[in-house]
């Protein structure tokens, strides 16, 4: 289950729902979103972490990563437009 969590919040950023700097749903939000533990939906979150797609600020939450200039254009990512909402701060 927590491959279609990553899937889903995947698609939310390629189709820019989920813009760079945008907050993500937390890890308690999801499992009840998915009707899942929240084991599971922090598994799901530290993967796309991993992948490099998200980044988790202790307190804060989790955000949709900002890709650095170089990255922009690289075929297998996405670059959505920044929006105000839910950005950092």
């Amino acid at each position: 289950m927590y491959k279609q969590i990553q899937n889903d919040i995947r698609s939310r950023i390629q189709s820019g729902e989920l813009p760079s700097g945008a907050l993500v749903p937390s890890e308690k939000e999801l499992a009840q979103q998915y009707g899942v533990s929240q084991i599971t939906s922090k598994n799901a979150l530290n993967g796309l972490v991993e992948e490099g797609l998200l980044v988790r600020y202790r307190g804060r939450g989790t955000f949709v990563r900002e890709l650095l200039s170089s990255e922009r254009g690289h075929p297998h990512q996405h670059q959505p437009q920044p929006s105000a909402k839910n950005r950092l701060p």
